[in-house]
């Protein structure tokens, strides 16, 4: 998610928070993608009992070594690229 903030100076001193908005959203998703047909055996049910009490019909698994950082990163750059704003314009990220 990427957002815009407008300060203003107040007379007493301080910027004052004066709007602040939602401009982009992004997301990222690890590329392993794991249906349930491979993990009912494991678990000792099929398919279609974990689609009717969850609704989840497969599941990404990041690989062995890979960092929550460099999903979070990519997540952060499609933000800017959904805003149309440049990494450089950003002064904090939440």
């Amino acid at each position: 998610m990427s957002a815009t903030l407008e300060r203003r100076k107040t007379p007493d001193g301080p910027d004052t928070l004066v709007r602040a908005g939602i401009v982009g959203l992004g997301a990222a998703l690890p590329d392993r993608v794991v249906p349930n047909a491979l993990i009912t055996p494991a678990i000792g049910v099929d398919d279609d009992w974990i689609v009717r009490r969850t609704g989840i019909r497969e599941r990404r698994y990041a690989e062995p070594g890979a960092l929550l950082a460099e999903l979070a990163a990519a997540a952060g750059r499609a933000a800017l690229a959904d805003a149309g704003v440049p990494g450089e314009q950003i002064d904090l990220v939440l």
